[in-house]
């Protein structure tokens, strides 16, 4: 808890993945994919409750295990390929007891993030009174699509990261749980961004991501 803010973290870990067999569970430095983000959570002085969203009964076992709390399982509705991040944690929220008042959305593929990365997004949440923050890499990139934030919707840069754009590396999204009730999105006019360096950034998605992770990993876990 920080302040008198109550905070649930919620993995999202469907069975289903395409181009990696059981992605989430898949071992990666000893342990099921699954349990990095666990452990992540469980260390953050903040949080208050860790809640894995999965449709698969050994997810379910394996995240139980390692001290996450998983309470029901996930809908058919919300574990197909195109499900969104909103409706799932929307799930969640309405099938738990307890109130909460911020809400963490930790995604399993992306184990490198560590509890600093985790406690101080969630310090910026507060310090700067923001409706959200995302973690993000700093780019040169001229190119902007829909997965960069431009300067002008964040509201903690300084003056000499003005020549770069940010984007969101799927690692942290921190938001007050009023806001996303309202609005469903995770990204608004008031976003706090927390930079993470490229190394600690990866998110898996195809067998190379994988196997770069690991390699990175082992030189700090």
């Amino acid at each position: 808890m920080i302040g008198k803010n109550k905070i649930l973290a919620i993995i999202p870990a469907r069975a289903g993945s395409k181009r990696i067999k059981n992605k989430n569970i898949k071992t990666f430095n000893g342990k099921p994919l699954v349990y990095w983000s666990i452990k992540v959570a469980k260390q953050s002085k903040y949080i208050d409750d860790v809640i894995v969203s999965t449709d698969s009964k050994k997810i379910s076992n394996i995240s139980k295990k390692f001290g996450a709390r998983v309470p029901f399982l996930r809908s058919k509705k919300n574990s197909k390929d195109k499900s969104l991040s909103s409706s799932l944690v929307i799930e969640v929220l309405k099938k738990i007891d307890g109130e909460f008042d911020i809400i963490i959305l930790l995604q399993p593929t992306s184990p490198l993030r560590n509890v600093n990365d985790v406690d101080r997004s969630i310090e910026l949440l507060i310090k700067n009174k923001s409706n959200n923050v995302v973690s993000v890499i700093k780019t040169k990139a001229k190119e902007v699509s829909k997965l960069f934030l431009k300067n002008s919707s964040i509201n903690n840069l300084v003056k000499h990261e003005k020549s770069f754009k940010f984007l969101l590396n799927g690692a942290i999204f921190v938001i007050k749980k009023d806001f996303f009730l309202k609005k469903k999105i995770f990204v608004s006019n008031n976003t706090s961004i927390w930079v993470m360096p490229n190394f600690r950034s990866i998110d898996i998605d195809v067998g190379e991501d994988f196997s770069k992770a690991q390699k990175i990993s082992k030189t700090f876990i």
